[in-house]
């Protein structure tokens, strides 16, 4: 991981994957636009590892919503809606979790973290993924639920 060399690693890194992806959009390849997420998540990854090495890491978890509606709002917002997938491919299920490794994370702090990335300020992004971990929480927060635990599925729910 880059930034496990130093920052300016990191930016380098970066900045020659935005170059690339500019180059494969500009030959009309396929879209990709992933650099800010992956950046994003490489911060908060490493964060997570430096700062807070037993907390659950976003990279190797699965995501979990509290109730059915959130879940049915999820696959809508961020899969149906959008033409990425079909209500057939996107799979709602209900599933029992080790509730010792299932945490509480502010998705908005995330979300800041992003839009941080996206203007290269990597320090506030960095800043937000150490609260993110810390468990702290923005005004208006929106939760995830995050667990590396075992599940097991109940059923899955037709919505």
């Amino acid at each position: 991981m880059a930034l496990k060399k130093n920052k300016e690693v990191f930016y380098a890194t970066y900045y020659s994957a935005l170059y690339l992806e500019r180059q494969i959009r500009d030959m009309e390849l396929r879209s990709y636009k992933t650099c800010p997420k992956d950046a994003t998540e490489a911060i908060f990854e490493y964060t997570r590892q430096i700062l807070f090495p037993d907390a659950v890491s976003r990279i190797n978890c699965v995501f979990y919503c509290e109730t059915l509606e959130e879940a049915v709002q999820c696959a809508m917002e961020d899969w149906i809606n959008c033409g990425d997938k079909t209500k057939e491919e996107v799979k709602i299920l209900m599933v029992d979790v080790d509730d010792s490794r299932i945490v509480r994370y502010d998705q908005v702090l995330y979300n800041e973290a992003y839009e941080a990335v996206e203007h290269c300020n990597f320090e506030k992004a960095m800043k937000l993924a150490e609260n993110y971990f810390a468990g702290k929480q923005s005004e208006n927060p929106i939760f995830e639920l995050v667990s590396d635990g075992t599940n097991k599925v109940v059923k899955e729910i037709e919505y």
